[in-house]
This record gives C-alpha cells, sequence and structure tokens, in this order.
C-alpha cells in the first residue's frame, strides 16, 4: 500500500509499525536488564526490595539466591536472617522469582494466624 493510494491507512500502518518497534525495543532492553549482572561495586539496589544475587571471583559462580538488602545486610526473602557473605552482583528478580517466595510468606501468614486463633481458643 502506497501512500497515495490511501494517506490515513499508511500513516495508521506506519503508526502501529512504530508502536510496535517501540515496544519491542522495551522488551529486549528489559531481557537484557535481566540477564545482566550489576556489581555490588557499582551500584547497590534499593533497600527492602528482593534481588537474585550471587558471588562471582576466582573460585567461579555461588550461593545464587533471593536476597535483600537492609543497611549493611542482606537478608533472606523473609527477613528471617541475614546471609554471612556478601554478594558481589545482583540482579532484579522477575516475577517468576517471586512466587514461591509469596507462598512461602503466605503459608507462614496462615500457620500465624492459626496459632492466634488456638490460643483464644484456650
Amino acid at each position: 500500500m502506497d501512500k497515495e493510494d490511501c494517506p490515513t491507512c499508511y500513516d495508521a500502518g506506519f503508526k502501529a509499525g512504530y508502536e510496535q518497534a517501540m515496544y519491542d525495543k522495551a522488551q529486549e532492553k528489559k531481557e537484557k536488564l535481566m540477564t545482566m549482572w550489576i556489581s555490588v561495586v557499582d551500584a547497590l539496589p534499593e533497600r527492602g526490595v528482593l534481588v537474585r544475587t550471587r558471588i562471582k571471583d576466582e573460585n567461579g559462580i555461588r550461593n545464587e539466591q533471593l536476597l535483600k538488602r537492609e543497611s549493611n545486610l542482606w537478608l533472606f526473602a523473609d527477613s528471617s536472617m541475614y546471609v554471612y557473605y556478601t554478594p558481589t552482583e545482583w540482579q532484579p528478580a522477575d516475577e517468576a522469582d517471586l512466587v514461591p517466595e509469596r507462598e512461602k510468606i503466605n503459608k507462614q501468614i496462615d500457620m500465624l494466624q492459626q496459632r492466634r486463633d488456638d490460643m483464644r481458643v484456650r
């Protein structure tokens, strides 16, 4: 289709193509960010935000897990305990990482509510 055939259709097609290209570019940038590890020397994640972490040094890659930072400590997702090391790299957690953690936290909440209810009955 040429612009002379239908200028409005041509412009609408161009706009749709442009929007799709912008969407594809944003998705590509997001995927790149999700695969890119950020050194803790270069930047730290926001406090309290769950991120994927790991240690990468001359001994290889190890201790890859979800943690959140509070001050100088790195805590498990449920804040039950801190780890006895400092990760060297981190990256944003994706939605698939967060689902098991939410389920675990929901189970803990249910257990605590059950204990509270049991104490009320006594």
